[in-house]
């Protein structure tokens, strides 16, 4: 199920489901929306601050609930990622949605909201969250953003050859996000079939055993068994040991991937860097990878 496309005059959420902020955080963000004609609502609960978290569990629930159930609001933006989503997920009540499809924008921690989207059956955006934009993130990346929310036109990435990539073509449902959140899902009410599908993988400040401990867990799982391809993000600002892991996250990762023999396209510009391209989860995914290019073009 895809929500409708946004036009200027349309009623926007922006809802912070996880980490705390300021109000400074938001300003150039919320000038953004507001320059593509929409009109912003935050959450009532947006900037309470409650120990690490944006606010109370209850209070983070209203926020995003509400959002959900207004059948004016017509997209919702998370303000930002860190931890708390997983506190609250399995106590919203995401049927509505059913009824009247809007699209949900964030990464990271939101990653857990993508894989409850997808269960239902509903398109979402992985892509960046509001605390991003313009300082985090280049124009590229929020352009990006938009261009799904505003346009009909199909979405096409092209890059470039890669000395970890693995040559092939798959097609199928695009699902994932952050690699702790996609190992943290796994046997959860959210939890997903990966067979046929894209799988997305990014991760950020993370020691390299642990990326490791949660490649091997989802090999483990059997969740590599069936893929149609892996797209491989962004892993920034990875922590080594002492002493040292001697191995690369990509080195990493292609070493699990080795028994498969889906297509694998490396450094793709999503995640946890400067530039963090949109991705329109759950919709069909064409990936395409050879020695001098690759692209990944979802319909």
């Amino acid at each position: 199920m895809i929500p409708q496309k946004l036009k200027k005059g349309d009623k926007v959420a922006v809802v912070a489901p996880s980490g705390k902020l300021k109000s400074k955080d938001l300003d150039a963000g919320l000038v953004v929306l507001e320059n593509w004609g929409l009109e912003v609502l935050p959450g009532a609960h947006l900037f309470d601050g409650e120990g690490f978290f944006s606010a109370s569990e209850e209070n983070r629930k209203k926020d995003l609930q509400e959002a959900i159930d207004d059948p004016e609001i017509k997209a919702i933006f998370c303000a930002r990622g860190g931890f708390g989503l997983g506190k609250i997920i399995d106590d919203l009540q995401l049927l509505p949605l059913l009824k009247d499809p809007k699209w949900i924008v964030g990464f990271s921690d939101i990653t857990l909201l993508h894989f409850k989207l997808h269960s239902l059956g509903l398109h979402s955006i992985h892509g960046p969250m509001v605390k991003q934009f313009g300082q985090h993130v280049d124009n590229a990346s929020i352009q990006s953003l938009k261009s799904i929310l505003f346009s009909d036109d199909p979405v096409v990435y092209e890059g470039t050859a890669h000395k970890n990539n693995r040559s092939g073509s798959g097609f199928g449902p695009l699902i994932g996000g952050n690699l702790t959140l996609i190992t943290n899902n796994l046997g959860t009410k959210s939890d997903v079939e990966f067979r046929g599908k894209v799988l997305f993988i990014e991760e950020v400040n993370e020691f390299l055993y642990v990326v490791d401990r949660h490649l091997n867990q989802l090999q483990r799982a059997q969740k590599l068994d069936h893929l149609e391809a892996l797209i491989v993000g962004q892993f920034t600002s990875m922590k080594d040991t002492d002493p040292n892991y001697g191995k690369s996250a990509y080195d990493l990762i292609s070493e699990y991937v080795d028994p498969y023999h889906f297509p694998v396209l490396f450094d793709f510009p999503a995640g946890h860097g400067k530039q963090n391209m949109s991705l329109e989860m759950s919709s069909d995914c064409k990936v395409i990878v050879d020695k001098e290019k690759a692209s990944v073009r979802t319909l």
